[in-house]
């Protein structure tokens, strides 16, 4: 009784798939031999969400019944930022328990990529979660919150990982287990506890769930630890301190005296999505189906149950579906048509909703199950209400709207400029780095997985170029990010490898290896890079910097690099320029063909 009790959500099959084989780690693209960028949520992830948070929203339903002045909370515990990025996303496409969106007030993400006055808003945020006038129910991390954190409201944690290892189950538990009903604070309620815990000692149903923490996460770790070991993985034991934490990460600060001659400056800009055309031209019977068939998935869907399980007895303490009283088609259109109008949080085509809730309806009623079907029927309708088929109408509708777009077009915000020396410190790995002469930083990263070429041309070509005044090799954490859209129509930031100084130019420059240049996102980033650069052409950088106005783009072919060995960086950008304009070709021939 002093902590929460601990439960597990046994999930029975889904859409006639078992849950044990769905995929719960994110959808990548491949990029060559390398595993590429997030491109989404798998099926599986998004079912533990699901039922993550409709049991969140019915503990809430349950406590204002009986007029309980408690909040549930959420917590979600993702392997990585782009997924805790999408995680949020997919909450914004959603309604809760009493019919409000998801959006900012709701749900937020932590995570140490965030810039400091960001965190420090979290972290005031998440002081307060416990208070019911904070309308903060979902916490979205990214292994942030394993230790240090112990709030009394969080009732649920869904744990969305891509390895085995990557978590420790017991620090994300406990981070759950503080009582949200102390007994000093209503004896009646701590009655009730201890008789739902006796009542479960003798592997009987508890009278109510005050106090239980429910964990949603993939079946296959339930015995997490003892799996591995008895499978022979490897639990390392031992002394470690001989051993340096760090390993070979190196700090390297920018020097003052190379700040005046070599420092850069870009100007911040806004991406814009472009005007919309007629949505009449997109063709209906070209938009995906959804690949299961309707009275399949009905019959299925009809005998989805969700079962509460006592984690130390095995009891199965309750039994609930994923119901939704409010559902109905039209709430189903208002709902699409909301997602598919906004990008998370941002709004993207809000002035089009009706406009696109009519190309909602026609689709999933002639297009989606391949057959002409009536959802006004209340057996019918239901079947939308699967967060795989609604997220299945959500991502080809908003692909096929944005291939209607126009062309990428940047906006500068006027007096915003950003500089590298704006970031004083960045990390390297010595074994993976290079000594600089014409860069702020007297020491650069390339990297550390196929990353000859970035060392080789930055020490060959950058650094011995005459005509190159100045060079860096962009960390992360400068702010030159370029916004594009990937080809599910995520709005995502791509972060170039080098930044260039000529007395004729400013160069943003990628390089890239011959495997890769024909993948699409590279032909997505290339055309973003370059609407981005020609809009930086047309603004005069401040006059403290003597730099020029003009910007371009290059890509850096590996093979191009090798066989123009000993050329300048003007001799090379030529042959450069030449790569970029195929790869823009190629991708505007494939995305408006």
């Amino acid at each position: 009784m002093l902590v929460k009790q601990l439960f597990l959500e046994q999930r029975q099959a889904v859409a006639g798939e078992r849950l044990a084989e769905l995929d719960f780690r994110a959808v990548r693209e491949t990029e060559g031999r390398r595993r590429g960028p997030v491109v989404g949520l798998s099926a599986g992830q998004k079912v533990i969400l699901d039922i993550g948070r409709r049991k969140m929203e019915q503990l809430a339903t349950e406590f204002a019944d009986r007029h309980i002045s408690k909040k549930p909370v959420m917590m979600v515990l993702c392997e990585e930022t782009e997924v805790a990025a999408l995680v949020v996303k997919h909450f914004a496409g959603l309604v809760d328990d009493i019919g409000r969106q998801y959006d900012d007030s709701q749900v937020m993400q932590i995570h140490t990529d965030l810039s400091d006055s960001e965190l420090e808003n979290a972290r005031k945020r998440l002081d307060s979660i416990d208070d019911n006038q904070n309308p903060l129910r979902v916490i979205v991390s990214v292994l942030m919150l394993r230790e240090g954190f112990d709030k009394k409201n969080i009732c649920v944690i869904a744990v969305l990982r891509a390895s085995e290892a990557d978590l420790l189950l017991e620090q994300v538990v406990g981070r759950g287990l503080r009582l949200m009903f102390p007994e000093m604070e209503n004896p009646q309620v701590w009655e009730a506890k201890k008789e739902a815990v006796d009542l479960l000692r003798h592997k009987r149903q508890p009278s109510n769930s005050f106090d239980f923490l429910f964990i949603v996460e993939h079946p296959q770790f339930r015995k997490f630890y003892q799996d591995l070991r008895n499978q022979g993985y490897l639990i390392g034991e031992g002394d470690t301190t001989e051993v340096r934490a760090t390993g070979d990460l190196v700090s390297i600060d920018a020097l003052p005296d190379r700040i005046e001659e070599f420092d850069m400056t870009w100007p911040v800009q806004i991406y814009d999505q472009g005007k919309l055309p007629d949505l009449g031209n997109i063709e209906i019977d070209k938009l995906p189906a959804f690949g299961k068939g309707f009275d399949d998935l009905k019959r299925q869907l009809s005998h989805l149950l969700i079962q509460d399980v006592h984690v130390a007895s095995g009891l199965k303490a309750k039994t609930w579906k994923l119901d939704n009283a409010y559902f109905d088609f039209n709430f189903f259109l208002a709902q699409a048509a909301s997602a598919i109008s906004k990008d998370g949080k941002d709004a993207l085509l809000t002035g089009k909703k009706a406009e696109i809730a009519r190309l909602v309806d026609v689709y999933v009623s002639s297009r989606l199950f391949d057959r002409t079907m009536d959802f006004s029927i209340p057996e019918n309708y239901t079947v939308l209400n699967y967060t795989l088929v609604f997220d299945h109408v959500i991502e080809s509708v908003r692909r096929a709207v944005l291939q209607q777009v126009e062309a990428i077009r940047f906006e500068v915000r006027t007096g915003e400029w950003r500089k590298l020396s704006d970031l004083a410190r960045i990390f390297v790995r010595q074994k993976s780095s290079v000594e600089v002469t014409r860069c702020i930083y007297p020491r650069l990263p390339y990297s550390a997985v196929a990353g000859g070429l970035e060392r080789d041309f930055m020490l060959e070509v950058l650094d011995q170029s005459p005509e190159v005044l100045a060079f860096a090799k962009l960390d992360r954490k400068h702010p030159l990010k370029i916004s594009y859209r990937d080809k599910s129509g995520i709005q995502r930031d791509y972060e170039v490898d080098f930044i260039v100084k000529t007395d004729r130019a400013m160069y943003l420059v990628e390089t890239k290896g011959d495997r890769d240049l024909d993948t699409p996102t590279v032909g997505l980033k290339a055309r973003a890079a370059q609407s981005w650069c020609e809009t930086a052409s047309t603004v005069a950088p401040p006059t403290k910097f003597q730099q020029p106005q003009k910007w371009q783009y290059l890509i850096v072919a590996e093979s191009l690099f090798k066989a123009n060995r000993g050329l300048s960086f003007n001799a090379l950008a030529s042959f450069c320029e030449s790569v970029r304009d195929q790869i823009i070709a190629r991708e505007e021939k494939r995305l408006f063909l």
